[in-house]
C-alpha cells in the first residue's frame, strides 16, 4: 500500500515527501519473489519453475529485501515521532503497526488451523510439521522467531513477521542510536558493515545460505532493518539523484541472485536499491511505480502470509487427484493471486482502516 501522508518533510535543504509509490511496487517484486521460490519447491519443474533454476533458487532474497525496505519505510515515517524517546509515542506506533499486520497474520493462522482439522491426512503430508499447541501460541503471538521454538511451524512465512515485531520493539531506540551516535557522511559506509557483518556471521555460523531463517532470523532482521534506516537517514541528506544508484543496485542484484553461489553479493545490491528507492529517481518510478507494481505492492502483504497454506493444499490434493496436475498447478496460481486480492479487499483494509480509527480516536 502507498505510504499515503499528504505532507512533505523538510530535511535541511531537501523537501522530501512522506508518499514514495516505489516503495509499494518493489514490496509487490519481493513478494512474487518469494512465492516463487515455494512455488519451486512443489511443482518441480513445471512451468520451468524448479529449485534450481536461475533467480527462482534464491528467492527467499525477497524476504532480504523486505527487512532493509521496512527499516527504510519506518524511518522515513517515524522518525520524526522519535526526536526523544516517549514511551506513550512507543506505544501509539506499536498499535499502528498491530493494527497494520496482525488483523491478516490472525485470519491466515486461524484459516490454516481450519485447513488442518478438515483435511484428513493433511498433518502428515504437510512437510514442515510441528502442530503442536506450543508452537500456535509463539506464531499466535508472534513470538515464534524469537528462539522459543522452530520457526518453520504453522504458517512458515509468519517467520518473518515475528522477526520485524521484535524490530517494532526496538524501533524507537534504533533511531535514537542512529540520530544521536552516527555521523553525518558515515551512514552508508555504517549500513553497508552491517550487511557484511550479517553475510559474515552467517557463513562463519554455518548456513548454507542467507535463506536459512528458523537459525538466523532476528540476526538477519536486526541487521537488515537497522541497516534500511540507515540507508534512509543518508538519503534524506544527500542532494545527489538516484537514477545511476537505482541501475547500480538493479545489476548487482541480479548478477548476484543469479545463482546460490553468487547470492550473498545480493544483500548489497538490495541494500543499495532500497537507498535509491528513497530518492524517487526516475528509473525507480518507472520499474516500481508503475501501475501493475503497484496493485502487485498493495496486495504484497496478503500475497506473502496467504500463498503457503494454498501451497500445502495443492500438495494434498495432488497425489489425491486424477486431474492433470499441470492444470491443478494452474488453477493454484490463479487461486494463489486470487485469494490475496480478496484478502486485501475484505480482510486487511477494513480492518486496519477501524482499527487505525479507533487508536487516532483514542
Amino acid at each position: 500500500m502507498p505510504i499515503s501522508f499528504p505532507c512533505s518533510l523538510q530535511i535541511g535543504e531537501l523537501k522530501i515527501s512522506r508518499i514514495i509509490p516505489a516503495f509499494t511496487g518493489v514490496r509487490g517484486f519481493a513478494s512474487v519473489w518469494v512465492v516463487l521460490f515455494h512455488l519451486s519447491q512443489s511443482f518441480k519443474g513445471l512451468f520451468g519453475l524448479h529449485e534450481s533454476a536461475p533467480f527462482v533458487v534464491t528467492g527467499f532474497l525477497g524476504v532480504d529485501l523486505f527487512f532493509i525496505l521496512s527499516g527504510a519505510v519506518l524511518y522515513h515515517v517515524h522518525s520524526s515521532d522519535f526526536v526523544q524517546y516517549s514511551v506513550k509515542a512507543h506505544l501509539q506506533f506499536l498499535r499502528l503497526r498491530l493494527a497494520r499486520v496482525y488483523p491478516l497474520h490472525l485470519f491466515c493462522l486461524l484459516a490454516f488451523a481450519f485447513i488442518i482439522l478438515i483435511l484428513p491426512g493433511f498433518i502428515h503430508t504437510y512437510r514442515q510439521g510441528g502442530f503442536s499447541s506450543f508452537n500456535f501460541l509463539s506464531t499466535l503471538l508472534m513470538i515464534n522467531n524469537w528462539g522459543f521454538s522452530t520457526s518453520s511451524m504453522w504458517n512458515v512465512p509468519s517467520w518473518s513477521l515475528s522477526a520485524e515485531w521484535l524490530g517494532y520493539l526496538a524501533f524507537p531506540f534504533i533511531v535514537l542510536a542512529i540520530d544521536k551516535q552516527v555521523r553525518d557522511g558515515w551512514e552508508m559506509p555504517l549500513a553497508f558493515s552491517l550487511l557484511a557483518f550479517l553475510v559474515l556471521a552467517t557463513i562463519m555460523l554455518g548456513a548454507k545460505d542467507m535463506g536459512q531463517a528458523g537459525k538466523f532470523g532476528i540476526l538477519r532482521m536486526g541487521c537488515e532493518f537497522t541497516a534500511g534506516c540507515i540507508f534512509c537517514k543518508a538519503a534524506k541528506k544527500s542532494l545527489a539523484p538516484g537514477t545511476a544508484t537505482t541501475m547500480v543496485g538493479l545489476i548487482i542484484t541480479i548478477c548476484c541472485a543469479y545463482s546460490l553461489d553468487l547470492h550473498w553479493g545480493a544483500v548489497f545490491g538490495l541494500g543499495l536499491l532500497v537507498y535509491s528507492l528513497c530518492k524517487e529517481g526516475p528509473v525507480a518510478q518507472a520499474i516500481f511505480g508503475n501501475p501493475l507494481a503497484l496493485w502487485l505492492g498493495n496486495i504484497s502483504f496478503s500475497l506473502y502470509l496467504s500463498h503457503w497454506p494454498l501451497i500445502q493444499i495443492y500438495q494434498w490434493i495432488v497425489p489425491r487427484s486424477p486431474v492433470d496436475e499441470a492444470f491443478l498447478a494452474s488453477v493454484l496460481i490463479a487461486g494463489i493471486i486470487a485469494v490475496a486480492a480478496l484478502l486485501y479487499r475484505f480482510v486487511e483494509v477494513p480492518s486496519r482502516r477501524y482499527l487505525r480509527m479507533k487508536i487516532q480516536g483514542r
